[in-house]
């Protein structure tokens, strides 16, 4: 192919010469690397491109999930406005001089939670209040991560060069400890690089109970990790 440039557009014409025809008068003839380069575009679009996906991933990692207590609670935008009605009820219990410790209830029966592993525990004022807390910090640190990366994108000259992927705010995804990437394991809560590298070392795994064999992993750890993590 030859390039040219016509009132600033790229242009692009068989080299053998049988679409010369075609070639408007004072088309300004170019090479391939100077139509690759019109063509690309401008940092500060490929900035703002890389920005836009910065968002997203944000707004994936705030709705990815609220550790607390050893429970992953959800943190979409419904379950956000229940935990916040839940922690008004807790106030209301310590304010009429109830503990922390109180179960909160609902028509007259206790209120048992659905966690994002599907199982059910007992809602008690202090866990609702933490619940809270643990999506306002989550909310606060995925908000500092994204920051950080914008500076990183506007300083850039090669802004799709910048991993966007880490340095994030864990969430709650089952992983499969025999077919997950090293970076999906330290996606998990709980997984180090140490951990995440014994875990590809090891495989295959055949129950996630085996982990125990790596010695950086101990029961209280497994009860964290278990929920997350498959074979």
């Amino acid at each position: 192919m030859k390039y040219f440039l016509v009132n600033g557009a790229v242009h692009a014409y068989e080299s053998d010469g049988s679409q010369d025809a075609w070639i408007p008068e004072g088309a300004e003839s170019i090479t391939e690397q100077q139509a690759m380069d019109a063509l690309r575009p401008s940092l500060e679009k490929r900035r703002a491109s890389r920005w836009d996906q910065v968002k997203v991933e944000r707004f994936r990692r705030t709705f990815g999930g609220a550790f607390v207590g050893g429970h992953w609670f959800h943190s979409d935008i419904d379950s956000r406005v229940q935990h916040m009605q839940l922690s008004r009820d807790a106030d209301a219990i310590i304010a009429a001089g109830g503990s922390l410790s109180d179960q909160l209830s609902a028509g007259g029966n206790p209120v048992m939670w659905k966690t994002m592993a599907n199982t059910f525990i007992p809602m008690t004022a202090g866990l609702a209040q933490s619940v809270v807390e643990a999506i306002k910090l989550l909310d606060a640190l995925a908000f500092a991560r994204a920051e950080a990366l914008r500076a990183q994108i506007e300083a850039s000259e090669d802004p799709e060069s910048i991993d966007i992927t880490t340095g994030w705010p864990s969430t709650y995804a089952v992983r499969n400890i025999n077919t997950a990437t090293y970076d999906e394991l330290l996606d998990i809560l709980g997984i180090g690089p140490v951990i995440a590298q014994a875990i590809v070392d090891g495989r295959p795994w055949a129950s996630v109970d085996d982990l125990l064999t790596i010695p950086a992993v101990d029961q209280s750890l497994l009860d964290v990790l278990g929920p997350q993590l498959s074979v």
